[in-house]
């Protein structure tokens, strides 16, 4: 591990896991320069260590904050992580390694340590030790301590980081002494990815010690200091267990989905004291139906964790583990994916939105955001609706349904003015194809009021607007091929009319077309950046075009061989120009062009 802010010993270095507890590439592996373990703690990130470094920061900050309303003083930085360190979720074999230090945050475990006051903050001065006893359950397993203190600064260059040596031991009711893990530092593969043991720790501020089975009603903690402390040393500590043989489903909970986003494949989890061995059945059920349905017959319940992939149902569903003759159901979940607010029409003074309809819906809620505050807009049966925006307060909207009076999972949330929807009328475009005529592409937004559709033609004669084309609003996408256009430029425009006796008018559109067999030229006159268009009613091969100036000078020749084609025009000057053209030693074309800067 390089750099030396991450080497420090008072602060907390993180690492990535993905969602089942496997390292990411990114990470940077322990130990520190002297054998400290490195990183202390992991977390969830897909990116880099950034993200799972905020996550921990944004934990500590409520914790923290639990604090102080618990006890109306500060959280000292050693029982923070002590906190964070001892709820750690183990990944691999038990007890800390140098790839994931003690384990994968658990923000709830740390919460709970600090609600029901199981930490301990002491003081150490000169070559005192200190015994602090406390009661265990006889049933319980798993018991697990985490001494932490925040140790003066070494000098510079020192071989090793640790000033002040504290040591952690546990003595149980019968006397026998329990002693904190050790991992080996020393500078080869086998050594640094080797399991820990118990032993003493000379290196790291911090210290754990895991018991399997405590089997006594009380045990003691036994904190000393290796040397003579010249002022006194604060630390704490923070304790947990688990009592033998017990389960709780942790994800989902009554108010998450599966999956999580509605999109990716997601864990479902619980947290166990069966022995590692023990395996299970887990099985599902809609709340609509009777039967369970399996979906794992040896499921190892130490792991802790499941991936599965559900068939999205939109309706609601509950989980099953049987272990022996035991069975512990999960909350009401829901299996949903996320609805899409789509916008139909957005006109001045009104908006139109729909969205994909679900199954025995109760209703369907459209929210806007409004500052930090969400505003429930209406609540419909329907999959579309139009709103005044004089009702909205911002441009965010969302959707989410509500199925037997609970909802599935929310909408993603849209800002209307990015969405690509006009007034009713999304899209009109032509197409020119040589031999067939001119397509005419329309697609609208909505049809809510609309009466018919009219695609209008420019005439060529006396530039008067004519009725081309009339369609009834039957449906969002309307595809014309006019088989006759004019030779030549063909301009048109596509009109909404509505009901109510209003329009909506398109853009014009203009395309070329070629009846008969002389070349068209356009645009004439030409800036220089615009390459020139020269299209033919069929395709000729061995023709090109020849350009000359006014003094007959030939300036430029290049082929036409396709029945459309692209000139640039860079090399010529602004002026006007002669231009023939040829084919096979035949001129079937000629003219005059003004070229503009």
């Amino acid at each position: 591990m390089t750099g030396n802010f991450k080497q420090a010993k008072n602060i907390l270095t993180i690492g990535a896991v993905d969602t089942s507890f496997n390292t990411i590439e990114l990470n940077s592996n322990g130990p520190a320069f002297d054998g400290r373990i490195k990183p202390e703690l992991v977390a969830y990130s897909m990116t880099g260590t950034s993200n799972s470094a905020a996550l921990v920061s944004g934990v500590s900050i409520l914790l923290k904050q639990a604090y102080r309303n618990a006890y109306e003083e500060n959280l000292k930085s050693s029982l923070l992580k002590a906190l964070l360190i001892n709820s750690a979720d183990e990944i691999g074999s038990v007890g800390p390694e140098h790839k994931t230090g003690y384990g994968s945050l658990n923000a709830q475990g740390a919460l709970e340590q600090l609600e029901k006051e199981l930490f301990i903050q002491g003081e150490l001065i000169g070559d005192n030790d200190t015994g602090i006893k406390i009661k265990v359950p006889e049933n319980a397993v798993n018991f697990k301590a985490t001494l932490v203190w925040t140790d003066p600064p070494a000098q510079a260059n020192d071989e090793y980081a640790l000033v002040n040596d504290l040591n952690l031991q546990i003595k149980d009711g019968s006397g026998e002494v329990k002693l904190p893990w050790v991992l080996s530092a020393a500078p080869n593969p086998s050594d640094l990815n080797s399991a820990a043991i118990k032993g003493i720790d000379h290196i790291n501020n911090i210290e754990q010690i895991h018991i399997e089975r405590v089997g006594t009603d009380s045990i003691e903690f036994i904190v000393s200091s290796e040397n003579t402390l010249t002022s006194p040393q604060t630390f704490a500590i923070a304790y947990s267990w688990e009592i033998e043989d017990q389960f709780a489903w942790t994800s989902p909970t009554f108010n998450d989905n599966i999956p999580y986003n509605g999109e990716t494949v997601s864990h479902i989890r619980w947290k166990s004291s069966f022995s590692s061995q023990i395996t299970a059945k887990l099985y599902y059920k809609l709340v609509s139906e009777d039967q369970w349905g399996l979906i794992e017959d040896n499921i190892l319940v130490a792991d802790e964790h499941f991936r599965w992939d559900p068939k999205i149902v939109n309706d609601f569903a509950q989980l099953k583990m049987i272990i022996g003759d035991k069975s512990y159901l999960s909350d009401t979940f829901s299996i949903s994916s996320p609805l899409r607010l789509n916008v139909g029409f957005n006109c001045s003074d009104s908006l139109s939105f729909n969205w994909q309809s679900v199954e025995n819906v109760d209703y369907y809620s459209l929210f806007n955001f409004a500052g930090d505050e969400i505003k429930n807009l209406i609540n419909t049966k329907d999959t579309a609706i139009t709103v005044s925006k004089s009702d909205l307060e911002t441009s965010y909207l969302k959707v989410q349904a509500f199925k037997r009076g609970k909802p599935l999972i929310t909408g993603e949330i849209i800002d209307y003015r990015l969405q690509s929807s006009n007034c009713f009328l999304e899209s009109y475009f032509v197409e020119s194809i040589q031999g067939e005529g001119i397509y005419h592409n329309l697609n609208l937004s909505s049809l809510s009021g609309v009466e018919k559709v009219r695609i209008e033609k420019r005439s060529s004669s006396d530039e008067e607007w004519e009725n081309l084309k009339e369609f009834s609003a039957s449906s969002f996408n309307i595809e014309f091929l006019e088989t006759d256009p004019d030779n030549g430029l063909n301009t048109s425009r596509a009109i909404v009319l509505f009901t109510n006796g209003e329009e909506v008018v398109s853009e014009i559109q203009s395309t070329y077309y070629v009846k008969s067999s002389d070349f068209i030229l356009y645009p004439n006159p030409i800036e220089k950046e615009v390459d020139l268009k020269v299209f033919a009613k069929n395709a000729l091969p061995e023709a090109f075009i020849s350009f000359y100036n006014l003094q007959g000078q030939l300036i430029l020749t290049t082929a036409i061989p396709n029945d459309r084609n692209f000139i640039d025009l860079e090399i010529l000057s602004a002026g006007m120009y002669f231009y023939k053209i040829v084919e096979n030693t035949t001129i079937v074309s000629s003219g005059k062009i003004l070229v503009q800067f």
